[in-house]
Parts: structure tokens; sequence; C-alpha cells
């Protein structure tokens, strides 16, 4: 999978890209990517890739030629099915693991990083950009987005992990939280690690983790709890269990 990163600040997304798990990733060729500096195509010698709103209010907006020229040394196609274009904005979906996996369909994703006041819709017409939001909140660009999206996909990427239970037993992958976790002392300030987890039975494990998984998400995240699908069987099993060990 190849990542274009069209911004303001390429030198945020390199940083990132190149430490631990992503530059590993990168250095086995799992993944690549190219950041573009959107000033490349200012339209004059002082660098301006934005001006003031049509119809009055506050701050700049950035222009729309900058961006699409932008976009096409991207390599920008909106006929190419394996291409996505991605518009970092607080109005889009909000980026979850249900995106994520659809994303991995894609062989280049090119993520527009938009700064000031946004960016002129006329251009994210023309390239037929998909806003995605990392939440219900304003941050002051979009290459914090765009990170945590090139994260979470190359993550699931062959090569990036030792295998794939590394991801697919994490938070949000099935819908659910992951289950406590817990490593040595034994015991630490009088608290100790649940009994069946020292077990060494690993059928009695795998079903501890999963009502505990279940549990975590229906105390921190009842709406996500909400909308699993369990059948009457496991929901009795489930309230057996939390009788059982949740104090």
């Amino acid at each position: 999978m190849h990542f274009d990163v069209l911004t303001l600040f390429p030198e945020l997304i390199d940083i990132y890209l190149e430490s631990s798990i992503m530059g590993r990733a990168k250095d086995k060729g799992v993944f690549s990517w190219t950041t573009r500096q959107i000033r490349d195509h200012a339209i004059d010698d002082y660098g301006r890739v934005d001006d003031t709103l049509y119809g009055g209010g506050r701050g700049m907006l950035m222009l729309s030629q900058p961006v699409y020229d932008s976009w096409l040394e991207a390599g920008g196609c909106v006929a190419n099915p394996k291409q996505k274009t991605l518009f970092l904005s607080p109005k889009g979906r909000v980026f979850n693991q249900s995106l994520a996996k659809e994303l991995l369909d894609y062989d280049q994703i090119i993520l527009l990083c938009g700064h000031y006041e946004g960016v002129d819709q006329r251009v994210l017409d023309e390239i037929q950009a998909t806003e995605v939001s990392l939440g219900d909140f304003v941050i002051s660009g979009g290459e914090l987005g765009a990170m945590a999206i090139i994260d979470c996909l190359v993550r699931m990427l062959p090569g990036t992990l030792p295998d794939e239970s590394a991801f697919e037993e994490e938070s949000h992958y099935h819908g659910l939280l992951e289950s406590r976790q817990y490593t040595k002392p034994q015991v630490w300030k009088h608290r100790a690690v649940p009994d069946v987890l020292l077990s060494g039975d690993h059928k009695k494990i795998d079903h501890y983790r999963y009502m505990d998984s279940l549990n975590e998400t229906l105390v921190k995240r009842p709406d996500m709890f909400d909308r699993l699908d369990l059948s009457p069987e496991t929901l009795k099993d489930f309230l057996k269990w939390r009788k059982e060990n949740i104090e």
C-alpha cells in the first residue's frame, strides 16, 4: 500500500512514519509513502496557498489550484478504482476500525490535510474526496488524522506485526474492547492477577478473556455493547460470569 500525504507540514508526517513500528514496516517494504508540499504549487512567489472567504467570515481558506496540482502530482485520478482520496475534516465520517478495514481494499490512499478554515469546496468536489474525521472535536490541521489513519492501516498489513492475532485481538477489531491485561508480579499492592490466567487451561483463559472483553465494553462503551448481536446463550453466560467475577 502506498500513501500520498498532501500537507503544508511534511516534516511532521516523515518524523512519525520513520519511527518505531511504522519505521520497521517501511524498512521491510510493507508500505511506502510520499509527502507532498502543497506550497510547492503556490499561486505566487510568496508561497500563497490561501485567501479570504467569499461572503465574509474570519480566517483564511486553502485555494483550489494548489491543492489540485498537489493531488495531480500524487497521481490523483477519480477513475482509478484502487485509489482513494481522503480529506481530514471534522465534518467527515468518524474513522473507526470498520472504515479502516474498508480502506485495505485500496492500493493507494491520498490524504489531504487541511489548515486554516479548511479547503475550497470546489476542489474537494473535483477530486471526489471522502471526508474523514478523528472524532467530534477540532484540531489545528489534518496531519494528526493522517498519521492515525496510516498507522491503523499499516498495522493490519501483512509483515508489520508478527501475525494477524496481534491486531485481531485488540480493542475495536471485532466491535469489542480488549480484556484487561496483567503482567508480573503476580500480586501488586495487594491486588492479585485473576487465578484463571495462571491456570494454563487455554480454553478457560479464552472464555475468561471473552467475558471480560464483553464486560469492559459494557462498562466503558455501552454504545458499542448495544450494537453487539449476542445470542441468548451468550448473554446468559455473560450474566452468570458477571455475578461470579465482578465485585
